[in-house]
């Protein structure tokens, strides 16, 4: 029962699809991670999942930051980072006596014991984040190659740290926040910034956990009770918080991207929307500017929903941004041979002119604004 949360956000049906690869890179912003793990760094399962920086020369001792050459070889700004960087002690070693890094950075890296994802450690604080040096730390890992960064911390609101955030999102680089523990109505920063997936956490009954901060800008919920993941010296522990459900959509993130590498970071987030259940008993509604779904100021959008967010990343649709009266195609693609019939949906300004029920299908416009399109697939 440690690890119920699997069960409820679908990860093993979605193992089924990918266990994730190792180039798809997670920058965890966070207290520091204890990269010797076992679930985390070079372990009996014999995947190194911490990102190696390869530009910057190994370490004599790869268990000793100090080992480094003292040069900057990829001329970045920091010396020896090959295995991350420490902001709050401008160093190399991100290893802290603090292990809440290390708890989020297993919940990505550790839950299936296998290939997962890359953590590329980035500490930002040990016992409680810092603003002042936060947004250098998503430029870091913007520049550093990161697919997705994970943050499960509030800070004040900056003008840097919003500079920041729209760097990362112009880069399309995917940003995941926890919603914060307060219980308070209204989602905490830096979660409640728009280009940021927002999350909160729940119990084993699939209800908002009591703890949860929730509102407008949440955009979707995650498992977050009574759950075990890694700690420092190689052990193990059970905490609550939205800090640790934050991760598993960095997870369920990553997952996406490994199966279809080429999606955008507005690409990623819309599958995770859409795709979310809609547990709870809550009163899900179509919601002004929320395109996605309905959603629920209390859960969002819903429960992260491994499986089908990777059904959808493998058959996503492709086609233009703009549909004149000429008509344009839209096509999903790797379409499952499971499925057997497509039912084409689209919002306001547009008809179906062909391909209802077929992988391609063709739009006309019949009027000037913004629209959507959507294929609802069904399987045998």
């Amino acid at each position: 029962m440690n690890q119920w949360y699997l069960s409820n956000k679908n990860a093993y049906s979605a193992w089924d699809i990918s266990m994730g690869t190792l180039e798809v890179i997670v920058a965890v912003l966070d207290s520091g991670t204890d990269w010797t793990h076992q679930d985390i760094g070079m372990g009996a399962n014999t995947y190194q999942s911490i990102y190696l920086n390869p530009n910057e020369d190994v370490w004599q001792n790869v268990n000793n930051p100090q080992t480094g050459n003292g040069v900057d070889d990829d001329n970045n700004g920091f010396i020896d980072d090959w295995k991350g960087w420490n902001f709050y002690g401008n160093n190399n070693d991100v290893r802290t006596t603090n292990g809440h890094g290390t708890r989020v950075a297993g919940i990505i890296a550790g839950g299936n014991n296998s290939q997962g994802a890359r953590i590329m450690p980035v500490c930002v604080g040990v016992n409680a984040p810092d603003g002042a040096i936060l947004e250098d730390a998503i430029i870091y890992a913007v520049n550093s190659g990161a697919r997705i960064i994970q943050l499960s911390l509030t800070v004040a609101r900056t003008n840097a740290i919003d500079a920041a955030i729209a760097f990362a999102i112009a880069n399309d680089v995917v940003i995941v926040c926890a919603s914060g523990n307060n219980h308070g109505i209204t989602v905490n920063y830096p979660a409640s910034d728009q280009n940021i997936i927002a999350v909160g956490a729940t119990t084993q009954n699939n209800t908002l956990a009591g703890f949860s901060n929730y509102g407008l800008d949440l955009d979707v919920v995650a498992p977050r009770v009574d759950i075990l993941s890694t700690t420092l010296n190689n052990e193990y522990n059970i905490k609550d918080g939205t800090s640790f459900a934050a991760p598993q959509v960095s997870a369920v993130a990553a997952l996406i991207l490994s199966v279809n590498p080429c999606l955008t970071q507005s690409e990623v987030r819309y599958i995770i929307e859409s795709t979310a259940q809609k547990v709870g008993g809550y009163s899900y509604t179509n919601t002004s500017g929320r395109p996605n779904g309905i959603c629920d100021s209390q859960m969002g959008y819903g429960l992260v929903d491994a499986y089908a967010a990777l059904q959808a990343a493998e058959s996503y649709i492709t086609g233009p941004t703009t549909v004149c009266s000429t008509g344009a195609t839209f096509t999903i693609n790797n379409l499952s041979a499971s499925v057997s019939s497509i039912i084409w949906t689209h919002g306001p300004n547009l008809s179906i002119s062909s391909g209802q029920n077929s992988a391609n299908c063709t739009f006309l416009a019949t009027g000037n604004g913004a629209s959507w399109v959507r294929a609802n697939l069904v399987t045998d």
